[in-house]
């Protein structure tokens, strides 16, 4: 097998030299340069964590890139949310062709770096915690955020193509010590036959936002706006 781009992504966290745990990410020089994208989380709409590429068993580490700060959980410890919230601990990837991408919930930026040197390509700001990875489709880039919004990104340079928030107002509550909307994104995105998929919020009796928009132009297509009122009859 002749070795390529670096397309395996272990997130983890580590002691850092005073003892401040550093969100790290691991890369690996592991498939060849035709490789296949990763171009969700857990690989597919199904969340698998499967692909058909092959693996050498022989791994050498190419570069490491240490984020500024380690990942800040939605939900702190302990807390009766985290079990159930918990996959924000660590800075979740994708790759399509030889570029990574992942969300910041410190910075709230939204990384590019190059999978041959660890360089970054581009950043961009948004308004609070991106805790999901994003979603690659075709040339485009999609995220949700704590500030409410869904975006959507030219995936080669970073430029926002369109943003969408499906809350009724622009209104915010402190949480974790941080403005974030009433409306979060906290759920990963899907894409599938040119349609973005989301839900938002978090407090059923404040509301939650299930929807559909059109990839290209954020358009909304259909939103459900009842589906907290089940809340209230269900048997937790």
């Amino acid at each position: 097998m002749k070795l390529g781009s670096s397309l395996c992504v272990n997130p983890f966290l580590r002691k850092g030299h005073q003892g401040v745990l550093q969100g790290v990410l691991l890369f690996s020089i592991v498939f060849g340069t035709g490789a296949a994208d990763w171009p969700t989380y857990r690989h597919d709409d199904q969340r698998s964590g499967v692909t058909g590429e092959q693996v050498d068993d022989q791994l050498s580490l190419r570069w490491v890139f240490r984020a500024p700060h380690r990942p800040e959980a939605a939900w702190p410890l302990p807390g009766e949310e985290t079990p159930r919230m918990h996959t924000d601990r660590a800075f979740h990837t994708v790759i399509s062709g030889k570029t990574l991408y992942f969300g910041t919930s410190v910075d709230h930026k939204v990384y590019a770096l190059d999978t041959e040197s660890g360089s970054i390509r581009w950043t961009f700001f948004c308004d609070a915690a991106i805790r999901f990875a994003p979603v690659i489709h075709g040339d485009k880039l999609y995220f949700g955020s704590d500030d409410g919004h869904a975006y959507c990104l030219n995936a080669a340079d970073g430029r926002e193509i369109w943003k969408f928030r499906p809350g009724p107002f622009a209104e915010h509550v402190v949480g974790r010590s941080r403005m974030i909307s009433l409306w979060p994104l906290r759920t990963g995105l899907i894409v599938n036959d040119g349609i973005v998929y989301f839900t938002a919020g978090i407090f059923p009796y404040e509301g939650l936002y299930i929807g559909a928009l059109n990839a290209e132009t954020g358009e909304l297509i259909w939103m459900n706006d009842t589906a907290g009122d089940l809340a209230w009859g269900l048997e937790y």
